[in-house]
């Protein structure tokens, strides 16, 4: 199945720009071995970013508001599309608002149990600050490839899968607001403070957290007679059932990683040994794709 188009979801520029996926010598060594791309968990992405999948300060606000005349002007608009049609006073209006922002907001965190997220670096050069954050031990690798690559080497999955660039912005502005039209847009957007990653994401959205299938007993007349059975529908789960629910880690996704392997990269700090090994471990799991020894880190011209 080709990944699927979003509007939440912007491609680069080009089909052709380059991705990079830093690593541990270990990470690129199960890539090879599973033929799968990790995606982790939203959830647990979260450790390490709390704010993976939520809304902004600006999502907030509503909390301070005691009565209708706390309300900015450019919120009443909001405020007034929760208003019984038959009832004036305005404080239910507001009252059914902020139950629904809270609602919302609950929901984001819920849900991010439903993400499963594979990250890359959309640059058309190396980062030395990539390799520092992934080279652990100077034993890091970097595989380029490119979104059309990526595409191709997922065409053959089954699961509907979504990719995209990350939008950044301040969590902190009032004025910086997350849509929450769709939920996707939380999952595509976080602080500026990361924005050094110039993130690009492959998204696996696990929908049977988020979902359940019920059985229906239905019945029905027609120019046949009546009829009746049992069919099964899909339904959104509980708010509650989602946050009992346990986390699952991460998902292996399978890929074709002769389509998808466009260069393969060592540390600019790894030792020949280790350039050795990578070369070993990408021939014996039959990848053709050459490895190349960064040279970030060569003698400049005296």
């Amino acid at each position: 199945m080709p990944i699927e188009k979003h509007p939440v979801f912007i491609e680069p520029s080009s089909h052709d720009s380059k991705l990079w996926r830093y690593m541990s010598l270990s990470k690129y060594i199960s890539l090879l071995k599973t033929e799968s791309l990790y995606l982790c968990n939203l959830e647990v992405m979260s450790n390490l970013d709390p704010f993976e999948g939520t809304y902004p300060s600006s999502k907030f606000q509503h909390r301070e508001w005691k009565t209708i005349h706390d309300v900015p002007p450019n919120k009443i608009e909001q405020i007034n599309r929760f208003q019984p049609h038959d009832n004036d006073d305005k404080s239910l209006g507001l009252a059914r608002y902020k139950n629904h922002v809270e609602l919302r907001i609950r929901q984001s965190y819920a849900n991010r149990k439903s993400y499963f997220i594979n990250c890359w670096h959309a640059n058309e050069y190396e980062s030395a600050a990539m390799w520092e954050i992934y080279s652990h031990n100077e034993e890091g690798v970097a595989i380029v490839t490119t979104p059309k690559l990526i595409n191709d080497s997922l065409s053959g999955c089954s699961e509907r899968i979504f990719c995209g660039l990350v939008s950044y912005g301040d969590y902190e502005d009032q004025q910086f607001e997350i849509s929450e039209e769709n939920a996707f847009n939380l999952i595509m957007k976080k602080r500026e403070s990361y924005s050094h990653e110039r993130e690009y994401r492959i998204v696996y959205w696990d929908t049977t957290v988020t979902h359940k299938k019920k059985k229906m007993i239905f019945s029905s007349i027609g120019g046949e007679g009546p009829r009746s059975g049992i069919s099964e529908v899909t339904m959104g789960r509980k708010i509650e059932e989602i946050e009992e629910m346990e986390v699952k880690a991460g998902y292996l996704l399978k890929c074709d990683l002769s389509k998808m392997i466009q260069k393969i990269y060592v540390s600019p700090l790894s030792r020949k040994y280790l350039f050795d090994a990578v070369c070993d471990v990408t021939q014996k799991y039959s990848i053709a794709t050459p490895v190349i020894q960064s040279n970030l880190m060569t003698t400049p011209l005296k």
